[in-house]
């Protein structure tokens, strides 16, 4: 089972005025939203402060974990870290689609955001115009109206597994060619 996952989490501003978004400074894992092959994302509200936490997220979020042959992600470090400091326990393969970016751009220089490599490869793109408002404000997730953090959130899971879907038709591959 091929599995996109994506995770927004609560986040401080430093003393540069930089967020730091770590799980390890006291943060709070917010939201996760996932999508297994190619069915429709599904999404858990873990804290936020207008909407409940979904019930039994973590124990949805572990059986879907539990079930993972390959985890997507864009910049995956992140979300995996967040994962096992929350508890959750994943030791399958993980596929990053900024990795992979990088690699087939052979040298080039150009942006590995998520919002930049569905551009180049023609693929849905995120709702970042939802979030800017906030994000210029430094406004933390969990404070983001829910409705937004949900759509934001789920599009961000779908841009990435069509991301990486072109990744491997462009390497004219599956993933059992990348992962055996």
């Amino acid at each position: 089972m091929i599995t996109t996952l994506d995770v927004e989490t609560t986040f401080d501003v430093d003393a540069d005025n930089k967020i730091t978004s770590s799980p390890f400074n006291g943060n709070t894992l917010v939201s996760v939203g996932y999508k297994i092959d190619d069915n429709p994302v599904e999404y858990l509200c873990f804290y936020h402060r207008d909407e409940p936490p979904t019930p039994n997220a973590k124990n949805i979020l572990q059986k879907v974990l539990d079930k993972t042959d390959v985890l997507v992600g864009h910049n995956i470090k992140f979300d995996y870290s967040w994962l096992i400091q929350c508890g959750f326990t994943y030791d399958n393969k993980l596929h990053d689609t900024m990795v992979m970016e990088y690699i087939m751009a052979r040298g080039v220089k150009w942006g590995f955001s998520l919002e930049d490599c569905c551009k180049r490869k023609g693929v849905a793109l995120k709702k970042s115009e939802l979030i800017q408002p906030f994000m210029t404000n430094k406004i933390s997730y969990e404070k983001i109206p829910w409705n937004i953090v949900h759509e934001y959130g789920k599009q961000d899971v779908e841009s990435t597994y069509q991301l990486a879907i072109a990744q491997l038709s462009k390497l004219k591959i599956g993933w059992g060619d990348l992962y055996v």
